[in-house]
């Protein structure tokens, strides 16, 4: 895992040598939260780093709970919580969010049994969007940060799928991937931005673009 000191003409250095996967930064800058396999699980670890120095201190646990894996940390931007995902079974996982100086857990309601994923902080840290995944398919969810309020954001029309929310820096919209219907037959990956107030989509990408995995510039 390399840590970038700036965007062009940047060096890169080594942060962690064994595995580790799925980075987020803190809102500050100073600091990194990944995922490392160890024993079959993934576990979730902090590790301070200095890009204009290109130095990092030695990593330090944050979530080491097996058999349980842990997975897709995102640090909230008010820097007091990580959200991240936990298996709870072998077909399950949740949501949960973890007060980095407290270590107080709060685990987000679920709008079905089945898979829920790659949670996304709104700008003002008070909400988190995440995937949902089940026998039924997919959707994205909406809830508040202690947990509260669950909502099921509204589907595009006879979509394959949708994947990778993320919340936009003004938080009034989300980017995510969506199966678009093309005919009737096929499908496309393209960006999608939903507007959360009245969840109507706006295609992002040509479909003439496989497009996955958005990142709002901030």
């Amino acid at each position: 895992m390399d840590a970038i000191g700036t965007l062009h003409g940047g060096r890169a250095f080594p942060v962690v040598q064994r595995q580790a996967v799925v980075p987020g930064w803190s809102p500050d800058g100073t600091m990194l939260v990944f995922a490392t396999l160890a024993a079959y699980n993934f576990n979730l670890y902090t590790v301070a780093v200095d890009p204009a120095a290109g130095t990092a201190g030695t990593p330090v646990p944050f979530v080491v709970d097996a058999p349980h894996s842990q997975y897709e940390p995102s640090w909230s931007p008010d820097g007091t919580r990580i959200a991240f995902e936990r298996t709870t079974s072998s077909s399950t996982s949740a949501i949960f969010t973890r007060d980095v100086s407290t270590g107080v857990e709060v685990q987000m309601p679920a709008p079905f049994a089945g898979v829920m994923m790659v949670p996304s902080w709104s700008p003002d840290s008070t909400q988190i969007a995440f995937l949902a995944s089940g026998t039924a398919g997919s959707v994205i969810c909406l809830v508040n940060a202690d947990g509260t309020n669950l909502r099921v954001l509204p589907s595009y029309p006879k979509s394959g799928g949708v994947a990778w929310p993320t919340w936009s820096p003004d938080g009034k919209s989300i980017a995510l991937q969506v199966v678009v219907p093309t005919g009737k037959k096929t499908f496309q990956n393209a960006i999608c931005r939903q507007d959360l107030a009245t969840g109507a989509f706006t295609v992002l990408t040509p479909l003439t673009l496989s497009a996955a995995h958005p990142n709002w510039a901030p």
